[in-house]
């Protein structure tokens, strides 16, 4: 039997988007998200899980989505962000109720979390399935320092707050 492999700890994103009308906005959690080429563009992979809001503005939306690279300040915003669906709950509006009415205004018009390391801008040029996600296959528009200093958020960082739960085994053995 192999041994478990340890828990990969990667940063932290959420991704901004627009819904059908342009004043409906959302962010959520993106914890699966990889550079894959940087030359002579930069391209990344980006995990979308399905049924979300989320899923359905970026794949809706031609011009593309911002992807905000979150800041270890960010923790708190986890379990709104990305444990509840815009569905149900209007997130930035939450937010505000919560005394986090602070964001920053970046290329574009779009608005981020005051403090995030820097934000990209990605636009989908093909989208896989892969089980309970689809993986888009973006290539980024351009890139911004919010706050370069900032010590990014890593799921690393959420299991030791609980916010996450500690990782385990895979559910189906390795082979």
């Amino acid at each position: 039997m192999c041994a478990s492999p340890p828990p990969i700890d990667s940063l932290v994103y959420s991704l901004v988007s627009r819904g059908p009308n342009p004043n409906e906005r959302n962010m959520n959690i993106i914890t699966y998200c990889t550079p894959v080429a940087h030359s002579p563009e930069r391209w990344y992979a980006v995990s979308l899980f399905h049924g979300t809001v989320s899923r359905e503005n970026f794949l809706r939306d031609d011009s593309g989505c911002v992807l905000q690279i979150m800041a270890q300040e960010h923790a708190p915003l986890v379990p709104l962000l990305g444990k509840q669906s815009a569905r149900d709950v209007d997130k930035l509006a939450t937010l505000a109720e919560q005394g986090v009415s602070a964001l920053a205004r970046v290329r574009d018009g779009h608005e981020v979390l005051a403090g995030c390391v820097g934000v990209l801008k990605l636009k989908a040029a093909s989208v896989h399935t892969c089980g309970d996600h689809d993986v888009a296959l973006c290539q980024m528009l351009w890139y911004e320092d919010v706050q370069r200093d900032a010590e990014p958020l890593t799921t690393g960082r959420l299991r030791e707050a609980g916010i996450l739960p500690p990782a385990g085994p895979p559910k189906t053995p390795l082979t």
